[in-house]
């Protein structure tokens, strides 16, 4: 196999969500080519995200390790996740704030709502409703004018909702509601995701 045989590869089969058995093989056939050939740790956490979407948490996990010591930026946030959810070994809900504030630290706003989550139930660290809302507020902030797809919009507008309604701004709620929902239709539109329906649900019960 090649470099570009590689690549080519990849770009044909990396986002389908279903591939026929030798056909997922050849994916992870390539992925491992171009990490073993590259050594860039993109391609460690490439390989954690085919392994994770596989329900195969400790080799994700593995992955992920290797591309936070080799100081990619976002293998923390994956991390975090597998540590909070006890994906592959059991929760660890402070070990997964530790992972989730050193992604907040490169500039991730999942972290940010991750670790706002845990102040507001307490796993983790301290129960501190008042340090929830500063963070949720602070990644209004910072995602507000974001046009992409991907970031996470709704979610942060939905805790943000919430907030707002508790404290009577009742018309101000709803208003971030629809423009989560409207985000959110959008890229449920392009990508169905089960988490995003649950979402919306949650949206549209909190309108009403």
């Amino acid at each position: 196999m090649t470099r570009m045989e590689a690549r080519q590869i990849i770009e044909k089969y990396a986002d389908r969500p279903v591939l026929r058995e030798e056909d997922d093989a050849l994916l992870r056939k390539a992925l491992e080519y171009m990490l073993s050939d590259t050594g860039d740790p993109q391609w460690m956490v490439d390989l954690g995200g085919y392994y994770y979407r596989r329900g195969d948490y400790e080799q994700a996990r593995r992955m992920y390790e290797m591309a936070d010591d080799a100081g990619h930026r976002w293998a923390a946030e994956a991390l975090g996740q597998i540590w909070e959810l006890g994906l592959s070994v059991g929760p660890d809900p402070e070990k997964a704030l530790m992972f989730y504030r050193k992604a907040m630290e490169h500039g991730s706003i999942r972290a940010m709502i991750r670790i706002a989550d845990m102040y507001r139930s307490g796993e983790g660290t301290e129960k501190d409703p008042e340090k929830y809302e500063e963070m949720i507020e602070e990644a209004h902030r910072r995602i507000r004018d974001t046009s992409y797809l991907s970031d996470p919009l709704p979610e942060v507008y939905l805790r943000l909702a919430e907030i707002r309604s508790g404290q009577g701004k009742t018309e101000e709620a709803s208003g971030l509601c629809r423009r989560a929902a409207e985000f959110l239709s959008e890229r449920i539109r392009w990508e169905p995701f089960k988490g995003d329906e649950e979402l919306m649900e949650r949206l549209e019960k909190l309108k009403d």
